[in-house]
Order: structure tokens, then sequence, then C-alpha cells
């Protein structure tokens, strides 16, 4: 039997290395290695659970198992062993003797023979995010002051895992709006509250060198242009694209999207060309025009002069 205050010391010093990381992959293995050593198990398995059920990552105690393997022994676990019915029943249990508890179910390929088990359920907000089990050869090893602390330990562990999984996603939420944004093949610039370049995608570091990253605006030639673009924009009514010159006189259409919590993102799409042709066809029709105004005029005055005969 474990010590009470050797436990709440334990927990203490779980929950403080728990939360020294943000890392899924970290937290996961940190939560099964402590959990381990401070209940004195043999071995131990920790699945991480989705909002239906269902096994997103797990350690097994058999990490040497095929990726075949290791699923079918998830799922026979999960439907038949100790750990679903935890879930089902969202309460820890405790298989003293594993050959005389009818939830306990031996894989056909266990070489080494568990003779009592545990497993708590990660409660967050009262969802089920994760199980986690300790084995052991020994009937009888685990009792309730074991119980206790896995589930002190579950208690603080499905906290710290709830953490690094939105750490998780969000990161990768946040690589993919940057890749996005990074394979546009038009500049894009994500410009901070503090008016400072935060980000510049492939096409905006080629055409426009001069802007670098972690810049603010007015120390990048053409950014106090651009700045007021931005100022510009945020100040009219519904209108979310402006025309920008630069000073090597391209001109660029801008539009901004803001972005909640990271700023405002910038698209700058080259239309000097249109312009151009703009001009031109300007240039054109007043060139017409003119050429056009001299055969009218000889021919209107003989058409008076025939009026007048």
């Amino acid at each position: 039997m474990l010590d009470y205050s050797t436990s709440a010391e334990t927990i203490y010093n779980v929950t403080r290395q728990l939360n020294s990381s943000l890392d899924l992959t970290e937290v996961l293995g940190n939560v099964l290695r402590l959990t381990v050593e401070a209940a004195s198990a043999s071995k131990g398995s920790l699945f991480l659970l989705d909002e239906t059920g269902c096994v997103t990552r797990h350690i097994l105690a058999r990490p040497d198992q095929s990726p075949e393997m290791s699923r079918h022994a998830v799922n026979t676990v999960m439907a038949e062993g100790l750990a679903g019915w935890v879930y089902r029943h969202r309460c820890g249990a405790l298989a003293a003797d594993t050959g005389a508890d009818e939830r306990w179910v031996r894989l056909p390929d266990d070489e080494e023979i568990t003779g009592s088990a545990l497993v708590v359920p990660l409660l967050y907000r009262g969802r089920v995010n994760g199980l986690l089990a300790l084995h052991h050869q020994q009937i009888g090893f685990f009792d309730e002051s074991h119980m206790a602390l896995a589930e002190g330990i579950a208690g603080q562990a499905a906290v710290a895992l709830e953490n690094a999984r939105l750490f998780t996603q969000v990161s990768r939420e946040r690589e993919s709006l940057f890749a996005l944004i990074n394979a546009m093949p038009i500049p894009v610039l994500v410009v901070d509250d503090q008016n400072t370049v935060a980000f510049a995608n492939t096409s905006a570091r080629e055409c426009l060198p001069e802007v670098r990253e972690n810049s603010p605006l007015d120390e990048i030639s053409g950014g106090d242009r651009l700045r007021a673009a931005l100022d510009a924009l945020a100040q009219s009514n519904g209108n979310d694209h402006t025309e920008l010159v630069w000073p090597d006189n391209r001109v660029f259409n801008v539009s901004v999207n803001q972005v909640n919590k990271l700023g405002a993102v910038v698209a700058l799409d080259d239309i000097t060309y249109l312009k151009e042709l703009d001009a031109m066809k300007t240039q054109f029709v007043e060139t017409v025009s003119h050429d056009l105004k001299n055969p009218l005029g000889v021919i209107m005055g003989f058409a008076q002069l025939l009026e007048t005969e």
C-alpha cells in the first residue's frame, strides 16, 4: 500500500513535470512514464480519445508490435477489455487478479502474463479524453492506494494533454494557413498591430526584396505608402481594397483581410500592366478622335458649300 503523503508529493512532482511542455508526443510519454514509475508498475498503456471515443493516439505496453497488431490490440481492448469498460462507465477499474476478472482480455500474442492491472479515465470537463492503464506480473499487486494515485495523476494529466492537444491543433492550423499564404502567386504580407511585417510569402520576398520580416513598415522603402493605404482602408466604410503606387512606379491593387490574433493579411496584386493597357487605350481613343476630326471637318465644309450652291 502506498503512503498518502508520498502519493500527494508524487502527484505534485508529476504535475510540475507535465506542465513543463506543450508538445503532445512528449506529454503523452511523460504521463505514462511518470505514472508507471510512481506506481511501481511493470508497464503501462495510454490511449488518447476523440469526442466519439475513437483512439487517435496511443502508447502500448508492447511498443514492438506491428501497426496491424497494434490496431487489432487497441480495437479489442476498447470493445471487450477493461479499457473499454472504463470508458463506458467513466470511472476507474481495478483487476486485482486478471485471470479471475471477466473484463480482462488476454490477447493471443501476449507472452508476458499480467497478474493485476488497473485502468483510470482521463476526464476533462466531463469528457473522457484518454485512458491510462497499468500492468504488473504479480497477482494482487495493485490496491486502492495505487488506484487513488493513478486517478490523481490522471486528473492532472487530462488537463496537460488537453492543453497540448489544443496547442498542437492551433500550431497545425497556423502552419496550414502560412503554407497556403506562402503558395499564393501574388505578394502577401501579414502586418501585425504594431505595423510590423510579421510574415512575407515567397512571392513578396521575390517581388519586393526591400520588404523584410520583423521590420516596421516605416523602415521599409515604400512602407509609408503601404501604411497609409492600410490606414485609409481601416477608416473606409466597407471598402476592402485600394490602389498603391510603389516607389518604382509599379501599381498594386491592395486588399486587406483582418485575421483575429494574427493581424492584417495584405494581398498586393500587381496591376501595372493593366494600367499601362488602360493608358494605351485612352491614348488610342484620343488619337483616333483627333485624326477623325480633320477629314470630317473637310467633308462638312464641302457639304455646306454644296448647300449654298
